[in-house]
């Protein structure tokens, strides 16, 4: 009788930690924030916006173009990582969910990239530079 209710606690236990809510792996998959190789990609002002980045400075050029400066938060995540904090949940039966997800609120601060785009008279870009 006491191994059955054992067995029958250490399923339950197991059954909500593989159902529970793994808050530190999704944090650690969740990849919000732009590339540098996104930023490569836009060549025009709708798609530099479109990755949701801050306008932090505009200056107007003598050729009557202007420049613009953006501030975006850099992606963070890792799906290996999300692996391993999945793993630790599982291993250690939730119990890393308690040190976990602080950590992973950690790992992802506000980190930037600063990017300047140049535009000629008519607004189609120049130049796009990543400054950080």
């Amino acid at each position: 009788m006491k191994h059955h209710s054992l067995k029958c606690i250490a399923t339950i236990v197991l059954t909500l930690s593989l159902t529970g809510c793994f808050s530190a792996a999704r944090m650690a998959a969740h990849q919000s924030g732009v590339t540098p190789s996104q930023i490569r990609r836009c060549t025009d002002r709708d798609c530099f916006l479109a990755l949701g980045p801050e306008v932090v400075g505009r200056t107007e050029l003598a050729d009557g173009g202007y420049s613009e400066t953006y501030r975006a938060k850099r992606e963070k995540g890792s799906t290996l990582r999300s692996f391993l904090q999945g793993v630790l949940t599982v291993g250690t039966l939730g119990i890393w969910n308690v040190v976990g997800v602080p950590m992973e609120g950690m790992i992802s601060s506000n980190e930037y990239i600063v990017f300047r785009v140049t535009y000629d008279s008519q607004g189609g870009m120049k130049k796009a530079e990543i400054q950080g």
